[in-house]
């Protein structure tokens, strides 16, 4: 039977986390109220037992940031991301482990009727974007028609040193 103490405590604990912390792991988090050290103990040698657990792992990391063992706490984080890949979540706890202080979030909020009309409705912009570039006649652009060179008479090309042959490179004779 659990005391209406330890209760207490389980539900203040639970109060700072964003969701419910399963039955198996729940009574971990009211041993770490009493007893940090012995909590953190249990709930190891729990996830020893149990293998691969996200939300065990993200549960002791939550306990070792709360007793300020850092380290420890980001370590963890990393385990929990490892068991649960792809979770946003997961993804990026380590980084709040490590900088506490400058993890800001964006939190929603209803912004005034007023400032912005019914739902559904697009704002609008606050100006029209221009075009880059202007052409005065682009309807009636023609390309010019490309003109082939003229080539020279046979006579002066054959009066050319080597024009009768293509050129090739000269090879010098090998060493014996």
């Amino acid at each position: 039977m659990v005391s209406i103490f330890s209760k207490k405590c389980e539900i203040a604990a639970m109060q700072e986390l964003p969701f419910e912390i399963p039955q198996t792991l729940s009574s971990y988090v009211a041993q770490f109220e009493n007893d940090p050290e012995k909590g953190i103990a249990n709930l190891e040698a729990f996830l020893k037992k149990r293998g691969m657990d996200a939300v065990g792992y993200f549960l002791l990391s939550w306990l070792y940031f709360n007793n300020d063992q850092k380290e420890e706490a980001v370590h963890y984080a990393l385990k929990a991301k490892c068991c649960a890949p792809g979770s946003p979540f997961f993804e990026h706890l380590h980084y709040f482990m490590v900088h506490p202080d400058h993890f800001e979030a964006w939190k929603p909020f209803a912004p005034d009727a007023d400032e912005v009309g019914q739902i559904g409705e697009e704002p609008e912009p606050e100006h029209e974007a221009e075009p880059e570039y202007e052409y005065e006649h682009e309807h009636e652009y023609e390309p010019e028609p490309e003109h082939e060179p003229e080539l020279e008479p046979q006579q002066e090309q054959e009066s050319r040193p080597g024009s009768e042959t293509e050129w090739e490179p000269e090879v010098e004779p090998e060493p014996e």
